[in-house]
């Protein structure tokens, strides 16, 4: 929150117009500036920060802003699944209060790709557009193209921590002309669940040459060993 307080109105401005309707209940009484939600919904949230265990390998560490219970998972599901942008500006927001646990080298965001045959049907990759939301707020570099799906992996819902790793690995490749050398990434991405998906992203960027590779989430679901 510290943070956000320091940035000044013009972030929040862009991220969550203070004359806007509560993103979650659509009421327009006691709207906060650093979520988009009113006082009632915002006392919903269950927040969440660092990740503290189940973290894999290569990645650096993980933070995200809401545990995936409740207001969380309503909002990123109708941003995600239901396109109401204004959800995934609030999600942006409440990642921006977690931003001082990023690594202090951090230097590039990029987003978790969609499968284009994903993204058309879906119409947007939620993780790009929180990845531009964040770049603007923080300006930080941004690589929307630097990493690529090569295969449209089934949806791992209900699949164990394993047979994540198995459906994912080699699902990703960096695209041509990226240039991750030496740089201190920031994976962007809409859900933290085993982290399987991340950590094929960062071992391909490691790969690549990135230094190192953190992953910023807007939701962590509660971590189960399966």
């Amino acid at each position: 929150m510290a943070w956000l307080e320091r940035v000044g109105g013009r972030v929040l401005d862009f991220l969550a117009p203070p004359d806007a309707s509560c993103v979650l209940c659509g009421g327009q009484a006691d709207i906060s500036r650093s979520t988009g939600l009113c006082g009632d919904c915002a006392r919903t949230l269950s927040f969440c920060g660092p990740i503290a265990g189940g973290v894999p390998a290569p990645l650096a560490g993980a933070a995200a802003a809401l545990w995936h219970t409740e207001a969380g998972e309503a909002l990123v599901h109708r941003f995600k699944f239901q396109a109401q942008l204004s959800c995934g500006h609030a999600l942006a927001l409440l990642m921006l209060q977690t931003r001082d646990v990023l690594p202090k080298q951090s230097d590039l965001l990029i987003p978790v790709p969609l499968h284009p045959l994903r993204r058309m049907r879906r119409g947007f990759n939620q993780a790009a557009y929180l990845c531009r939301l964040l770049a603007r707020a923080t300006g930080l570099d941004v690589a929307r193209r630097a990493l690529r799906r090569t295969r449209n992996t089934p949806h791992q819902v209900g699949m164990t921590r394993q047979q994540r790793r198995e459906n994912i690995h080699g699902a990703f490749a960096l695209c041509r002309g990226a240039d991750v050398a030496g740089r201190h990434v920031v994976l962007v991405d809409d859900v933290f669940t085993t982290g399987a998906t991340l950590a094929e992203c960062a071992r391909v960027l490691r790969a690549g040459g990135a230094a190192s590779v953190f992953a910023w989430c807007a939701t962590a679901a509660p971590l189960r060993e399966k």
